[in-house]
């Protein structure tokens, strides 16, 4: 199957998860403020009427602000829409960040990821947007879930515009990780099924060049991050803090001795170059 094949039944099952899920459809080119988010959360789509493109979610704030704000990209897991994460993503917006989120639900190959990193820039420089002139794009990170995840580490290791990214159960392998030289955040489930840990999350963090940290969620499996989102969330934003705001407090949350490695939800912690 082509990818322009691929992308086009991944459109189609992301329609049908999201009526599933009942969860209203993103508008199209238009900015509203969804009843399920903060009402200090915007977003903005910028989606043609396929559905393809970026969905922005950003704190309210910047749009008085003077500052420019650092990036997250987000990369959805297979065939997952990105509302299906907007329990993560949300959190993620309210400690500061502006997630800019593609529609693309087969992210696995880094393309969708490294197309966010160029829009960001873009959007930057677009007079007229809510966003000229308020993207702080030296400050990048990427994330995302199970194939998200590995579009993080394949992009962080093309890129050098990304400076720091976090794996949700993603599917990365080792091959692959050892081109990440930036900090990495891996986490996994021990009940994963999909993306084992000891074939996948485990070697991707041995094989990382750069300040790195692997835990293990205890009784998870590969969807916990929907089911417990805040808890995915917290640690997903810190590890931004830490590298993307140069948070000293942040960082110390993932050494030894620090709040990850004594919390009692996770197992199995390691680290290295912190």
């Amino acid at each position: 199957m082509t990818r322009t094949l691929q992308k086009v039944f991944a459109l189609l099952m992301a329609g049908v998860l999201t009526a599933l899920l009942a969860v209203p459809a993103f508008a199209v080119e238009r900015e509203v403020v969804p009843e399920e988010l903060p009402t200090d959360i915007l977003i903005y789509h910028d989606v043609d009427a396929t559905g393809s493109g970026k969905h922005i979610i950003y704190p309210k704030a910047l749009r008085t602000s003077k500052k420019k704000w650092p990036v997250i990209t987000w990369a959805n897991g297979s065939w997952c829409p990105t509302e299906t994460y907007m329990g993560v993503i949300r959190r993620l917006a309210e400690a500061g960040y502006v997630v800019i989120s593609d529609t693309d639900v087969l992210t696995n190959d880094g393309v969708s990821t490294l197309d966010s990193v160029d829009y960001a820039i873009a959007l930057n420089k677009k007079k007229g947007s809510p966003f000229y002139h308020k993207l702080d794009t030296n400050k990048i990170g990427s994330t995302g879930h199970s194939f998200g995840g590995q579009a993080a580490v394949i992009a962080a290791g093309k890129s050098s515009r990304i400076q720091c990214i976090v794996s949700l159960a993603g599917k990365s392998v080792a091959k692959e990780a050892r081109k990440v030289k930036v900090p990495a955040l891996y986490i996994g489930g021990d009940l994963d099924a999909i993306v084992p840990i000891n074939d996948y999350v485990l070697p991707s963090y041995e094989a990382s060049q750069g300040p790195a940290v692997y835990v293990t969620r205890k009784h998870s499996g590969h969807f916990q991050c929907w089911i417990t989102p805040d808890d995915y969330a917290d640690y997903t934003a810190l590890w931004f803090d830490a590298w993307l705001k140069g948070n000293t407090s942040a960082k110390k949350v993932f050494q030894k001795g620090g709040r990850l490695p004594k919390d009692t939800n996770y197992t199995d912690y390691s680290s290295k170059n912190l």
